[in-house]
């Protein structure tokens, strides 16, 4: 039996033993201020829609299992061009307190509660962080990536064309002598 979805401010912490013995779905839409460190590195244009499962196992261990989708707009690290970005999460993991959940953590995913509630971003907010995609661009090779040539070989030969002294003359001069 799934208990219905709690009626709880964005701003309070939840009591997740409570949550996980009642089977309880939560789904909320956070605001970018509740979510600081995606915020940090990406524009969130909208609510992040989050949906959560809590359940308790046998052994009274509390999981909780869903998603958050939210659109981003962030900047490409390879050609600092702007995109949106839609971003997807699952998230399932135990929610624990130490010492228990470093016994866990060998077995499965694990989130270590500092007490009895926590906050829904913080539930989330790293799954949606490693879902960033490492490169925005889509087009291979990008139009926007700056280009990654380097003439060297013509610049060496200008450089002897032009009588200019290379800094380096003195170690060749070295090396050549060296090698006779």
């Amino acid at each position: 039996m799934i208990a219905p979805a709690m009626n709880t401010r964005l701003d309070e912490r939840l009591s997740y033993i409570e949550l996980a013995r009642q089977g309880a779905r939560v789904e909320r839409r956070l605001a970018a201020q509740d979510l600081s460190r995606l915020s940090s590195i990406a524009r969130i244009q909208d609510n992040v829609d989050v949906v959560l499962e809590f359940k308790s196992d046998e052994l009274g261990r509390c999981w909780v299992r869903g998603s958050a989708d939210a659109r981003v707009q962030t900047r490409c690290q390879r050609c600092l061009e702007n995109f949106d970005r839609a971003l997807h999460a699952e998230v399932s993991f135990c929610i624990a307190q130490e010492p228990l959940a470093s016994k866990l953590a060998k077995e499965s995913d694990v989130f270590t509660a500092g007490s009895d509630t926590v906050l829904l971003s913080d539930l989330v907010e790293d799954d949606l962080l490693m879902a960033l995609p490492e490169r925005l661009c889509e087009r291979e090779p990008c139009e926007h990536a700056p280009q990654l040539y380097y003439p060297a070989v013509e610049t060496v030969a200008e450089e002897r064309d032009s009588g200019s002294e290379n800094p380096f003359s003195v170690l060749a001069a070295l090396k050549n002598q060296a090698d006779s």
